[in-house]
């Protein structure tokens, strides 16, 4: 009798039972993905966010700036903003030559807006999901330099 019952939308609205995304950057080889699914076994093309070639050791570099979870072939995300901000850069850096203008790209990403910063993650994903083609992406990285005065 004083055994106590949980309701149904106690028991889904537990913390126990959510789940929590996989938010991550994955290494391999020469390329990134970027991930965002339910689950870090069950991963579906739809999936990744972007694939390219970027230079780990400096995405590395910015993560750390952004307080990840880092390791030698993985980016972990607590949430999205972190991760907005890091597939931008990879994905406008890609366009960039200039160190020193590397450098100003991930400091403006770190003073971006969250609003900012998932609008314009939203804008590489949509293109990313249309054409699967990191050449499509840059109209959108172009965009970014120039209302940013990076070109």
């Amino acid at each position: 009798m004083g055994e106590e019952r949980m309701t149904l939308k106690e028991e889904y609205a537990s913390p126990e039972s959510v789940t929590k995304p996989y938010i991550a950057v994955k290494h391999t080889g020469e390329a990134v993905t970027f991930l965002w699914t339910s689950s870090s076994k069950s991963q579906l093309k739809s999936s990744v966010d972007l694939k390219l070639r970027v230079e780990w050791e400096e995405l590395l570099w910015f993560a750390k700036k952004l307080n990840c979870n880092v390791d030698k072939k993985e980016i972990l995300f607590s949430d999205l903003d972190p991760y907005n901000r890091v597939l931008i850069y990879a994905c406008v850096r890609k366009t960039i030559q200039s160190l020193h203008k590397a450098r100003r790209l991930a400091y403006l990403l770190l003073d971006l807006n969250s609003w900012e910063a998932f609008y314009w993650a939203s804008a590489i994903r949509e293109k990313w999901w249309e054409n699967r083609s990191i050449k499509k992406l840059y109209r959108t990285a172009k965009a970014f330099k120039i209302l940013f005065d990076l070109e």
